[in-house]
């Protein structure tokens, strides 16, 4: 697939919707009446919603991989300098921005509504230095989430900007594709591998789950996807059989399955092993391929204009979600409600659109200018 054209792949977008929405569910049962685990689907998506992150992990794979080796291919080497300040351009504005809000907001929303914790000032002081070096994820890692639950979010937002400064590097080095698969096959060992001695050194969560090198493989598994369609494009035409909609729905019940016979009894028991995270990658890689190609009903359905239209502000939903509960969440009274799932997800849309016109569209009219 070599091409001057930058790839679009509007499935994807609703891919990318629809993986949002499992967080976003997610999160919403933290703030629901505690009586949750008495709710198979509430106890579900509170051990299991996370799966949306890995299906971002292996979509942002996907699509970074396939701009780059288009990038290589028309120019015969990758600008890094270009490459990093677009990305910046596109994730810094709303990033900085959703780090000054979540904890200007979250401070207010406690000191209004109730008493401020005595430990919000030094976890303030220790965890704001890391996110402002995008390195927020280790902080966590370190210190475990603590009172920065309005900006919580942005500590995926940080593995990806520690990954784009490597990887333009890494497809470098991929001249073909036997050479793209070597490199790929060692990146998944070596996070693997990582994944192992972090739980033998005793590491519980958050280490695992906010760690840069467990989000590789997943990230591995989404480029793959890329390296076939820009190598090998004729591979994905001889197999979309596997990628009916019979299929999909069988896929997704076999997560399904996977995932609570992991979590029935431990809702960390997915987050804490070493092979949920490759396992839940190549189904998030099954979907992606399948949004690549998309000819079953599942994926008519999933590239609705709305799903698109939605997920093209994901970047935006993801950010604003968390804050937009909280906001919820104190002005319903502090209390565990049904609110939340009615006011929370428009609050989101609402918040997302306004950034995506407002704050993020200059900055990508000017990324592009750039670009070009």
């Amino acid at each position: 697939m070599k091409s001057a054209a930058k790839p679009y792949f509007p499935a994807l977008d609703g891919l990318r919707f629809f993986a949002f929405l499992f967080i976003f569910f997610q999160h919403i049962t933290f703030y629901l009446p505690s009586d949750r685990s008495e709710n198979l689907i509430l106890s579900f998506l509170h051990s299991n919603g996370w799966i949306g992150v890995s299906f971002f992990f292996a979509l942002s794979g996907f699509l970074t991989t396939l701009l780059l080796l288009q990038k290589q291919d028309n120019n015969g080497r990758i600008n890094v300098k270009r490459f990093l300040t677009g990305r910046a351009l596109r994730i810094w504005p709303l990033y900085f921005t959703g780090l000054i809000a979540g904890y200007g907001l979250f401070y207010l929303l406690w000191n209004y509504f109730r008493v401020l914790p005595s430990d919000f000032f030094p976890s303030l002081k220790f965890h704001l230095p890391w996110f402002l070096l995008f390195l927020g994820n280790w902080g966590i890692v370190i210190r475990g989430w603590e009172y920065s639950r309005a900006v919580s979010e942005l500590w995926i937002i940080c593995i990806y900007q520690q990954l784009y400064l490597i990887w333009p590097f890494i497809v470098g080095q991929m001249k073909n594709f036997r050479h793209s698969l070597f490199i790929s096959l060692g990146l998944i060992i070596f996070s693997l591998a990582s994944r192992a001695i972090f739980l033998k050194l005793g590491a519980v969560h958050p280490q695992i789950y906010a760690n840069t090198f467990n989000w590789l493989d997943t990230f591995t598994l989404g480029s793959l996807v890329a390296q076939v369609l820009f190598f090998k494009p004729a591979i994905l035409d001889k197999i979309r059989g596997p990628f009916s909609s019979f299929w999909q729905l069988t896929v997704l019940a076999l997560l399904v399955i996977y995932l609570y016979s992991q979590t029935a009894h431990d809702n960390l028991g997915s987050r804490q092993n070493i092979w949920s995270y490759p396992l839940i990658g190549l189904s998030a890689t099954f979907f992606l391929i399948g949004g690549v190609k998309p000819s079953s009903l599942v994926f008519k359905f999933i590239r609705n204009n709305l799903f698109v239209s939605l997920g093209k502000i994901g970047y935006g939903l993801y950010i604003w979600h968390v804050l937009a509960l909280e906001t919820v969440f104190y002005f319903a009274g502090g209390k565990n409600n049904y609110l939340l799932v009615i006011l929370g997800l428009p609050l989101t849309i609402l918040l997302a659109f306004l950034s995506s016109r407002l704050l993020e569209k200059p900055f990508l009219l000017l990324k592009n200018r750039k670009e070009n």
